[in-house]
């Protein structure tokens, strides 16, 4: 329970941080995304941060290429 209330709350933080973000792409910003995604990977199959890394995907999708 307590594994998924702290997915929930970095996935709600993670979220926000990228909402309030908006049209910031930096190399730094970018890098802290994908080290966050790195940190959540054991937990990829957990719905929020499906969700999560679902809305990375779709916002930063020209980033990965």
């Amino acid at each position: 329970m307590h594994a998924v209330f702290a997915c929930g709350l970095v996935r709600l933080v993670a979220l926000e941080a990228i909402d309030l973000a908006g049209p910031l792409k930096s190399e730094r910003y970018l890098r802290y995304i994908r080290d966050l995604q790195a940190d959540l990977k054991a937990y990829a199959d957990d719905g929020l941060v499906a969700e999560f890394n679902a809305v990375v995907a779709r916002k930063y999708s020209s980033e990965s290429d």
